[in-house]
């Protein structure tokens, strides 16, 4: 199954979909944006590099698991965490 795919099927998300394209937090700059049918949350940081803006892939349920265990779970880009969903066994 595709990552976007289990976004939309995923039932604890139903909130975050509905956040799509609203400012959900002004002082973080937080918004929940769609790229290339996959959900992003965005947000910046003043207090990190001059406010260095930063996003993160929204992983499905059945998929975090998967991503908390990874050892280097804290520190992947988004495209190492999609190919890393992928080739999971």
């Amino acid at each position: 199954m595709k990552i976007w795919g289990a976004q939309e099927e995923d039932a604890t998300l139903e909130k975050i979909r509905c956040l799509v394209g609203q400012e959900v937090d002004t002082d973080a700059k937080l918004r929940f944006i769609q790229k290339k049918g996959m959900i992003y949350r965005t947000f910046q940081l003043y207090n990190v590099e001059n406010g260095k803006k930063f996003t993160q892939l929204v992983v499905p349920k059945k998929f975090r698991q998967k991503v908390l265990i990874h050892p280097m779970s804290g520190h992947l880009g988004t495209g190492r965490t999609t190919c890393l969903l992928y080739t999971s066994p």
